[in-house]
């Protein structure tokens, strides 16, 4: 697991976007942090090789752009775990800014929870009816949500209103999952023990 240092700040997901396409990344910023985001709340401990070899493939690190990419990865893990642990519960997607059009934001929102979805899957296994209810309800709301179609129309302030809402039901719903395996694993220790 990295090393937290004072200022690791997570990157803007235009920076993460260039390098990961830069580097001919599998998938692009906002599923990169939904997948890792997954894995995360999938288990414990996110093996960081395995996160970068799904975002990747199978491209060695090397000098340039792949350097840079990784660098920024490492630094969207760390930041990632420790809002994910924060008691201020700062965590937050990565998505486009405002500054994007809305149709933009929601194809990232659905690429972020077809992210998710993998991550989850890939450490927790893709039989979700071990998981707490809450977990459980999260997860069908994310496969509807990994669906949405593409309306490239999508505007107005009533669409940027429930798009929001949508953003905080996915931050909500990651801190919850996360808490609900961390409890799983918790209960699973004392058992041992």
């Amino acid at each position: 697991m990295p090393i937290s240092t004072p200022g690791d700040v997570s990157p803007a997901y235009d920076q993460l976007a260039g390098a990961l396409r830069d580097a001919d990344a599998l998938v692009g910023a906002a599923q990169c942090h939904g997948m890792l985001c997954g894995m995360l709340c999938g288990a414990n401990d996110v093996v960081e090789a395995l996160w970068e070899e799904y975002v990747l493939g199978d491209v060695p690190a090397g000098a340039g752009t792949l350097a840079e990419c990784g660098a920024l990865m490492r630094r969207l893990l760390v930041a990632t775990q420790e809002s994910l642990i924060s008691p201020d519960m700062d965590f937050a997607i990565l998505l486009p800014d405002d500054e994007h059009a809305l149709a933009e934001r929601v194809e990232a929102l659905r690429e972020w929870c077809e992210g998710f979805l993998f991550g989850f899957g890939s450490m927790a296994g893709n039989d979700f009816s071990a998981q707490p209810e809450a977990t459980r309800e999260f997860i069908t709301d994310l496969r509807e949500f990994s669906r949405l179609d593409d309306e490239p129309e999508i505007t107005g302030e009533e669409n940027e209103a429930a798009f929001t809402e949508v953003v905080e039901y996915l931050r909500a719903g990651v801190l919850t999952a996360r808490t609900e395996r961390l409890t799983l694993e918790d209960a699973d220790r004392k058992r041992v023990h």
